[in-house]
């Protein structure tokens, strides 16, 4: 059979567009990377290393660290983490991409072993799947392994049965355990008061936990946390704000020591909180990334000049004899310039003019504004989709992954006229654009899109908002719409509490009410690609939410398809305090789902509004016989004398319980109207019901 394409697949030859016009490998920086290949092995041999990495935007911080991480840190003995500070709008925000990066990690280590066991599952004649793996593995006693594994032989282990050399396998391996461990403590639920601390407990018991598992010989913990310069509200306040933060996690390292390289990058600012809560100690070390040396320079850029297209060669070397000093040594600006130089010749070679080296590009907001208009010209979308995706995507912390459905969620293209299909081709397209102008980094294995460099966003940014004030503003509250948000998908109330709480002071609350524009549509639009137990676990998280967002966020789960998930949203609704739930539990009223409107009217007695008795008398007559039941039990506690006559009615119904109601709520109002049918009820065929009669009875004066 003939396909209608070649034998290279269409997703193939997609994803080969997307490459930069300009690529060019690290290199150089020999002396620190040997100088961190010390701090690594000294943190193998046991002592807790910390090291700080200091340089200005586009110095290659981030760089250095990937080629670190990549190449220098390959080993199996080594459990590597990188986490990316910006956009952390809290310590506590901080701590979760932490935990959520180490639960990563750990899923990857398990899944090694996973394959590697494959042998010795099919002698258990197992049918596990990963996950079963890995709960086997979190449930294992490993106690009952130390005598086996440090002092068994090989005869001994090859008596052992199969399930014992499946528990060794895993204990072999420098990490097995470990992370065996560390994804037990992390998918715990959390416990206790969700307060600041709740971060701190969380990783001191990761760490004992580690420490008393006694981790193989030269396995070592590395931990890197990426940019710390943050462009936003709670940067200004870096010293009070994320010094006890580091404090605390580095007391926590000293207090359960285990070997853990610890490397913090980011401007001087943005580390002065870092090197206050590493103030003497001897195992820290600070280094600051110069610009380039004459000798690298030169090589920089003359592998540069041999990976640009042929026609932009020209023109670059007559914009680069412009370019002053500083910006010449920093490569971030250097690789940016080029970039804009290389674009601006595709439009033209695209447009058929003749190349021509223009008006060349000074400084990094021209190259953004050059590359911005040159991914105008050659995307073939609409204006208002490049518009909106631009907008969105500037406000992504820089150097973090992201894919096309993560993307879809944040945009609102339904505004635009366009169908969920259709806009996916069109940004797909647009990203396809960027990648090839350098804006974004494209991984064609995981299908994932990279922001780029701190000075790419930032250009973003000042191009959309000149103003600082707005601009800071705005990175601000989207920066915290974008924390709930990966809140409340996780379900974890606990987290969310404790985020909310960071919150406390009037400036940070209006930011905290102020988000609510970005994150409602974000929110709708993730809540249709979540599955019944997903949607169940948000909306029962949500009440855990105190902005008044959350009752717009409340309604759309309200009108779910599923009963449970409208149950569970009705619930929530009812736990939230100091806010008006009121239109809403009328609403819940009218659905078709007894349980719904059995909740919302259990809420309506506690709620003091001049509807709430009209609302539950109508309930007297329900079709569910349990809703009426909570209505008359509503009533009484009301104490509003318009009831008596409509749960006189309700004492004639067939229900018994519901009668039983009815004759409590007419003792509480002790109205002498209700007299003659609680007589009646002294001889009715429920027990239940002559009791109440008789003790309602007993409340009216003789």
């Amino acid at each position: 059979m003939r396909f209608p394409w070649s034998s290279e697949s269409r997703r193939v030859r997609r994803v080969r567009h997307k490459k930069s016009l300009v690529q060019v490998p690290f290199f150089g920086r020999e002396t620190l990377l040997e100088s961190l290949d010390a701090h690594l092995q000294a943190a193998q041999e046991g002592v807790p290393r910390y090291v700080v990495l200091e340089g200005a935007a586009g110095s290659g911080k981030s760089s250095l660290l990937t080629e670190f991480t990549l190449l220098r840190c390959r080993s199996a003995k080594l459990f590597v983490s990188r986490v990316n500070v910006d956009g952390c709008v809290s310590d506590w925000a901080c701590a979760a991409r932490l935990y959520d990066a180490l639960q990563e990690r750990s899923e990857a280590v398990l899944k090694r072993l996973y394959d590697d066991s494959k042998r010795m599952r099919k002698a258990l004649s197992t049918d596990w799947d990963e996950e079963a793996f890995r709960g086997f593995l979190m449930s294992a006693d490993w106690a009952e392994l130390e005598e086996t594994a440090s002092s068994g032989t090989r005869e001994a282990r090859e008596r052992a049965d199969v399930l014992t050399q499946l528990l060794l396998l895993v204990r072999e391996h420098p990490w097995g355990v470990g992370a065996a461990t560390m994804l037990d403590l992390l998918m715990r639920p959390l416990h206790g008061q969700p307060d600041a601390s709740m971060w701190q407990r969380q990783w001191m018991a990761i760490l004992e936990a580690l420490k008393a598992k006694r981790l193989p010989s030269e396995a070592a913990l590395v931990l890197v946390f990426d940019q710390l310069d943050s462009d936003f509200e709670l940067g200004r306040e870096a010293s009070s704000v994320w010094a006890p933060f580091w404090q605390s996690f580095i007391d926590a390292i000293e207090a359960a020591p285990v070997p853990v390289l610890v490397m913090w990058a980011g401007s001087a600012r943005s580390t002065a909180s870092v090197r206050q809560a590493l103030d003497g100690r001897s195992t820290a070390a600070a280094y600051q990334l110069e610009g380039l040396g004459a000798e690298d320079e030169e090589q920089f850029l003359r592998r540069l000049h041999r990976a640009l297209p042929r026609d932009a060669q020209g023109p670059w070397q007559q914009c680069l004899s412009d370019i002053d000093d500083e910006a010449r040594h920093s490569p971030g600006r250097v690789l940016l310039a080029a970039t804009s130089v290389a674009a601006q010749v595709d439009i033209q070679k695209k447009n058929r003019s003749q190349v021509s080296s223009g008006d060349m590009p000074s400084g990094v907001d021209q190259s953004i504004g050059l590359l911005v208009q040159a991914s105008r010209e050659r995307d073939t979308s609409d204006e208002a989709v490049f518009d909106q995706c631009l907008e969105v995507v500037a406000f992504l912390p820089p150097e973090t992954s992201w894919t096309v459905d993560d993307l879809m969620q944040l945009c609102h293209l339904e505004t635009l006229g366009l169908e969920p299909a259709d806009g996916r081709d069109a940004l797909e397209a647009l990203l396809g654009v960027w990648v090839r102008y350098g804006l974004l980094q494209y991984d064609g294995y995981a299908e994932s899109y990279t922001t780029g460099q701190s000075l790419i966003q930032d250009g973003f940014r000042r191009r959309l908002y000149p103003n600082e004030t707005a601009r800071l503003e705005v990175t601000t509250r989207r920066y915290t719409a974008s924390s709930l948000l990966t809140v409340i998908q996780n379900g974890d109330a606990a987290a969310l509490s404790a985020l909310c709480g960071s919150f406390q002071d009037t400036h940070k609350a209006d930011l905290f009410h102020g988000c609510a524009p970005v994150i409602l549509p974000a929110f709708r639009n993730m809540i249709r690609t979540k599955t019944k137990q997903e949607r169940l676990q948000v909306a029962a998280v949500l009440a855990a939410l105190p902005a008044p967002c959350v009752i717009d966020m409340l309604q759309g789960l309200m009108q779910d398809e599923e009963d449970q998930v409208r149950s569970r949203a009705v619930q929530s609704l009812t736990e939230l305090d100091d806010l008006d739930t009121f239109p809403l539990l009328l609403e819940a009223l009218n659905d078709a789902n007894s349980d719904v409107r059995w909740i919302a009217a259990r809420a309506l007695i506690d709620v003091d509004a001049a509807a709430t008795v009209d609302t539950l008398i109508r309930l007297l007559t329900d079709e569910d016989k349990e809703v009426g039941r909570v209505a008359a039990e509503g009533l009484g506690r009301r104490g509003d004398q318009r009831a008596v006559p409509h749960l006189i009615e309700a004492m004639r119904d067939s229900y018994p319980l519901l009668r039983e109601s009815a004759a409590v709520a007419l003792g509480l109002l002790a109205d002498q109207r209700a007299v003659p049918a609680l007589q009646e009820c002294l001889v009715d065929d429920s027990q239940k019901v002559r009791r109440s009669a008789e003790a309602a009875l007993a409340r009216f004066p003789t």
